[in-house]
């Protein structure tokens, strides 16, 4: 049974520039729509043990049975790849850079002796938002080794790293 297409229905993406009186904004959006991926962090033991996601709703008696839907913990022999448990949406939207800088009047600029000044400020990767059955840090996240590492499988995460922000501070001076 096909139960997922690890294609996304469609990527995107939206950029734009503001500019008033010497300051200049600019912001990048990205994303990507659909598309279905078998995440295999469910089946490795530091995800059930650290991400409270693979545990809430488990079974833990039969006076709380849980959810019906979240596996008992490991030691049961259960394989947790051959269910779609492991299926989950790997749409996602971010907010991947913005930069804001000024660009000082050339008035200012000549009695310093420059052809011009500007300071700026950016960031990258401030907001991430994944679907929101998505239990992992990133479903653009890609084991880098053993059988699964291939660009040529598709669908396939295990071992995602959280997305780092950079902070910039800078000053373009033109002599």
């Amino acid at each position: 049974t096909i139960i997922g297409n690890p294609y996304p229905d469609f990527i995107w993406g939206f950029t734009n520039n503001f500019s008033y009186k010497g300051f200049e904004l600019s912001i990048f959006l990205q994303g990507s729509q659909g598309g279905k991926l078998i995440n295999g962090d469910p089946n490795y033991n530091e995800s059930g043990r650290t991400l409270p996601a693979y545990n809430t709703g488990r079974w833990v008696s039969a006076a709380n049975p849980g959810n019906g839907k979240t596996p008992v913990t490991r030691g049961t022999g259960f394989n947790w790849m051959l269910t779609d448990y492991v299926m989950e949406d790997a749409s996602y939207w971010s907010l991947r850079e913005v930069n804001l800088s000024y660009a000082f009047k050339s008035s200012i600029t000549k009695k310093l002796k420059l052809n011009g000044l500007r300071l700026y400020v950016s960031a990258q990767n401030l907001l991430f938002h994944s679907a929101a059955n998505y239990r992992s840090l990133n479903p653009e996240g890609r084991f880098k080794s053993g059988p699964y590492s291939s660009v040529l499988i598709d669908g396939y995460q295990r071992g995602a790293f959280p997305i780092p922000q950079t902070f910039l501070v800078g000053i373009d001076v033109n002599f």
